[in-house]
């Protein structure tokens, strides 16, 4: 879904780019992100990436990383799009999202700046635990329907004893496990670091309450890039600042003390207002 009013490709106001997690949709941003974006002068893209219901259906597309980045590289060439202003990703968008923004000019839109909200992480996540028992599972629900209602109960065992902090809809649950595994997210520390390399204008926004992403796994994101928790702009539960970060750098990391894994709903005037000054940073907003 996208509100069109004259940029993109040609148009003299900024776009940006959203992509939700796995699972989400564009439902995520309408009443947080995309409205106050709109409000402030920016156009806003908001695709869709397939569910697993997609997949189980057509026997294909599996969400792999590769996948992923192509189809939404497809997308935006479809969508005539030549620049993206802010590329904001939601949680398991992160490494599509990296991919698209370092991509050699023409290959790929050219992207400005980023923003990672609740970024998936290189590190093994404890909702991924123990790595050979989901990857045994992950697999089962793809190749074996007959195995699927078992994998059902699986899920909404652990959710009801309190080994998940995934909520127990089955076929999200199996998306979410399946994206982060085919993400390659052990091994995209380089591209944290070519970011780094190039200083691509950049905001990250974690919370230290995130129950799918614990703060030492969120923060590891940060540090890749090269900010430490002494660099973080903080902010309390009500939404206020209360300890400033570093000033003047081509990276700012925000902190919630309550923001959840969707900081862009539990505080969203902070989350658009740091898009928007990330914006006027690079020039795209006065």
């Amino acid at each position: 879904t996208r509100w069109d009013d004259g940029g993109g490709s040609g148009g003299q106001r900024p776009l940006a780019v959203v992509l939700h997690g796995a699972p989400g949709g564009y439902g995520d941003f309408s009443e947080n992100l995309v409205p106050r974006l709109r409000a402030a002068g920016v156009d806003v893209l908001v695709p869709n990436f397939p569910g697993m219901a997609f997949s189980l259906r057509n026997k294909f597309f599996w969400h792999s990383i590769e996948e992923r980045t192509a189809l939404l590289k497809d997308f935006l060439k479809e969508m005539n799009i030549t620049r993206i202003d802010a590329l904001v990703a939601h949680s398991a968008a992160i490494f599509p999202s990296l991919r698209t923004a370092l991509e050699e000019p023409g290959a790929a839109p050219a992207v400005k700046s980023l923003a990672l909200l609740a970024p998936n992480s290189i590190l093994t996540p404890k909702t991924l635990e123990p790595l050979w028992l989901t990857r045994r599972v992950v697999r089962a629900y793809r190749r074996f329907p007959f195995l699927r209602p078992l994998v059902g109960a699986l899920v909404r065992t652990a959710h009801s004893l309190g080994l998940s902090p995934l909520k127990p809809a089955v076929e999200d649950v199996m998306l979410s496990l399946t994206t982060y595994l085919e993400s390659r997210y052990a091994e995209s520390a380089p591209l944290l670091e070519a970011v780094s390399l190039r200083r691509l204008p950049t905001l990250v926004a974690i919370s230290r309450d995130d129950r799918l992403l614990p703060y030492p796994v969120l923060l590891a994101v940060c540090t890749t890039l090269g900010a430490g928790e002494e660099d973080m702009w903080c902010f309390g539960p009500d939404g206020q600042l209360r300890r400033p970060g570093k000033p003047d750098s081509w990276l700012k990391v925000v902190c919630f003390d309550k923001g959840s894994h969707y900081p862009f709903i539990k505080q969203p005037d902070v989350c658009a207002d740091e898009i928007l000054q990330l914006l006027r940073r690079i020039g795209s907003l006065p």
